[in-house]
């Protein structure tokens, strides 16, 4: 059950009916129920699991809270961090490495005979795996105390309208808010709707029918595509990746809003960066972050042994793109943005912050070709497809009959371009807030594509 989906519709329907009519002070239970009722539609098994890592965690967090010794309080903690990467590493990373092993073993000329399970990712898996280690990290870290009520931690864990693709919350900052949950208000409501639609609108008009050249150019049976459209698939799931996520974040913040959580902004105009660590700082904020807070600075900063910050910065990245997908073209793009930002920390280069607009303008093309390039490594998943790329690319001959291809990407880049002013747009009057609602709501239905894609960052 995806958010662009009757089902779905349905479900909060019949959800916040309820919440309306709940006392104050069971709303964090009936938040934890919904919740677990709405990552069943994918999995009874899932939910299985996420709960046992809700009770490891709850216990470890605990245990580390009462003990006094640092030596128990660091083994507590060491518990906790290998039950979540141990269930990361199993269900996301054991066919990966299995057929990596395989694939050394074979080239070596030894024949293992070994079977690889087939071992199916739960959704959201990434997402709540992290969310959960960083509550027993910042109880160890005594930034605040252990939750002694189950409900209250289930209901940071499970929260439904970030659970599945984010964003990472902290929580510092959901707890205080689970503790006082109110009911809804029209201003609240409105402000929800209209950041709800717009995700929508970015998922199902922009990055659905913009999927289509992707898919295209990334199909490698398609031997049709030429240099124009294997560049043309590039720019194309730039935006497509971008609108997705970003879609999908700005949804999960509406639907939080209706429940009365505020979720953190995960995503800043990250293609008007004028530098690499610019782009990081906007975006998938709450994942760079996780990874500059529990692993960029304790590697730099570790009492027993103090990691360079070139090389943490590249070892972080290798990480990151490892935690982005099992598969070796995810590696490249890790070690890609790890290699840009090396550099960039080498010789002191930051993002722009003079009044020339010119510089502005060239500093930002730059970085965004930079980025750009690296979505080929991203979208390809596996090295054969990222090999068909470049053969496509380096074709040296036009596509035939490409006209559609061309005609979507301009209306999905401008429309994306012109609603974006327009829903940015500071001090709106009433009627110009009621206009855009009303086109963007009818945009939805009219341009929206039919067949109704899941988002990407699941398969993460």
């Amino acid at each position: 059950m995806i958010f662009n989906s009757f089902g779905f519709f349905a479900f909060l329907t019949f959800a916040l009916a309820i919440y309306a009519c709940v006392p104050q002070k069971h709303r964090k239970f009936f938040i934890a129920i919904v919740s677990y009722y709405f990552y069943s539609f994918w999995s009874l098994k899932f939910c299985l699991l996420i709960f046992a890592s809700t009770i490891g965690d709850y216990w470890f967090g605990i245990k580390i809270d009462e003990s006094i010794n640092q030596k128990t309080r660091f083994r507590f903690l060491l518990g906790s961090l290998a039950m979540n990467l141990g269930i990361l590493g199993f269900f996301k990373y054991y066919g990966f490495f299995a057929e990596s092993l395989i694939d050394t073993l074979n080239w070596l000329g030894i024949e293992s005979g070994y079977k690889i399970w087939r071992v199916i990712l739960p959704v959201g898996v990434s997402f709540y795996t992290f969310q959960s280690m960083t509550y027993t990290i910042n109880v160890y870290r005594k930034i605040f105390p252990a939750r002694r009520n189950f409900i209250d931690f289930s209901a940071f864990v499970s929260f439904f309208p970030q659970l599945l693709a984010g964003p990472i919350e902290r929580p510092e900052h959901i707890f205080p808010q689970l503790n006082k949950l109110e009911s809804l208000k029209w201003k609240n409501t409105i402000a929800a709707i209209e950041l709800f639609g717009w995700g929508l609108f970015k998922k199902i008009v922009i990055a659905d029918n913009i999927a289509s050249i992707v898919d295209s150019v990334f199909d490698v049976k398609n031997t049709q595509a030429g240099s124009d459209f294997a560049f043309l698939g590039l720019y194309a799931f730039g935006i497509q990746v971008f609108c997705d996520f970003s879609g999908y974040t700005d949804m999960a913040r509406g639907l939080a809003r209706l429940f009365g959580v505020q979720l953190v902004r995960n995503f800043n105009e990250p293609y008007s960066a004028t530098s690499m660590q610019d782009f990081w700082n906007r975006w998938h904020i709450s994942l760079t972050t996780w990874f500059r807070d529990y692993v960029f600075l304790p590697l730099c900063f570790n009492p027993w042994v103090r990691v360079p910050v070139l090389t943490s910065t590249f070892l972080v990245f290798l990480l990151s793109g490892l935690w982005h997908g099992a598969a070796w073209t995810f590696v490249l793009w890790g070690a890609y943005h790890g290699a840009l930002l090396v550099i960039e920390k080498r010789f002191a280069i930051r993002e722009y912050r003079g009044k020339n607009l010119g510089v502005r303008l060239l500093r930002t093309a730059f970085v965004f070709q930079l980025v750009s390039f690296s979505w080929i490594f991203f979208r390809s998943g596996n090295m054969g497809t990222l090999k068909h790329w470049f053969q496509i690319a380096s074709s040296f001959h036009f596509t035939e009959n490409a006209q559609n291809g061309y005609l979507t990407f301009l209306f999905c880049a401008l429309g994306l371009y012109l609603m974006s002013l327009w829903y940015k747009a500071e001090n709106k009057s009433k009627l110009s807030q009621t206009a855009f609602a009303i086109i963007l709501y009818l945009s939805i239905v009219i341009f929206g594509n039919e067949l109704s894609r899941e988002f990407i960052y699941f398969q993460f």
